[in-house]
């Protein structure tokens, strides 16, 4: 406690007293106070330098202390260059020790898929009255589950969203609809990011109308608690973000790019859940409206 007293009072000195403290802080034993000289450093110098800021953190970047890996993940987003920000958070999470350690560098990674995928039936700009001409509710067995409580499931070497990617023994084989703590192995309490994977078939492209008709082909949710993120094929379809309000509204996307018809689909699903129960709790279906 002294210590930190003598750090604090040396700072509050300014000059090259606090100069001082801030240089050898950094390499003090005792992680608070090498928090406190991260900090102090990026007042005086980080702010001003993109490029020395960048160099800083990775010479930080290694620390085993949850008090200056939360302090250097919170400066990386001062980081301008993205790419430059996710590799310096990337080496973090290799080195990281601990849950809070992983859940702190994990949630700080950017997020890079983002996708307004509005589809033709719910689009409020449509002037046109369309119908279900087929539709196909998705298999209710036959799904991969997985928690993912450090929020790395999109990141590589992971992206459980390719279409190459093949899930191994740490997957659940599950059923949907469901909420996701009625799984076998799943803590009723845990709230966080769980991801599904699901492949299935689907028959030949239905022939459900003349050529001059309007013709939509859409993925439907009727309900996830509470956000989700979607892929089919390998390819980022959209997400379902309305917070805790959304967890029973349904949505639907355009999918006539990525869908493939008279052979085998994958369809991934992240999925957000902060309260309750959650996961994907009602049907999932292909539909082709008209």
């Amino acid at each position: 406690m002294e210590a930190r007293r003598e750090f604090r009072a040396a700072i509050a000195a300014g000059g090259e007293r606090a100069k001082k403290a801030i240089s050898e802080g950094l390499t003090n034993e005792d992680p608070f106070i090498r928090r406190g000289a991260v900090w102090e450093w990026y007042v005086r110098e980080g702010a001003k330098n993109q490029a020395k800021l960048l160099a800083f953190l990775e010479r930080l970047s290694s620390d085993s202390s949850d008090e200056v890996v939360s302090v250097v993940v919170d400066l990386s987003k001062a980081v301008s260059d993205v790419s430059a920000r996710n590799r310096l958070l990337g080496r973090m999470l290799e080195h990281g020790s601990g849950e809070f350690q992983k859940k702190c560098i994990a949630s700080a990674f950017q997020f890079p898929f983002q996708r307004e995928n509005v589809a033709l039936s719910a689009d409020p700009g449509n002037d046109h009255l369309m119908v279900k001409a087929w539709g196909l509710e998705l298999p209710k067995r036959g799904w991969k589950f997985r928690l993912d409580p450090t929020m790395i499931g999109h990141l590589a070497p992971q992206r459980w969203f390719s279409a190459e990617y093949v899930p191994d023994g740490k997957w659940l084989d599950v059923s949907v609809p469901a909420w996701f703590e009625s799984y076998a192995g799943v803590s009723k309490d845990y709230n966080g990011v769980v991801w599904y994977i699901l492949d299935f078939d689907l028959p030949k492209k239905p022939d459900v109308g003349k050529v001059d008709d309007v013709i939509s082909e859409e993925l439907s949710f009727e309900g996830v608690d509470e956000e989700a993120w979607v892929w089919l094929n390998g390819q980022y379809i959209g997400q379902h973000c309305e917070g805790l309000n959304g967890w029973n509204r349904p949505f639907r996307f355009d999918i006539k790019r990525e869908v493939r018809w008279g052979t085998k689909n994958r369809l991934v699903v992240r999925v957000s859940d902060t309260t309750l129960g959650g996961g994907i709790h009602k049907q999932v279906l292909v539909e082709v409206m008209k």
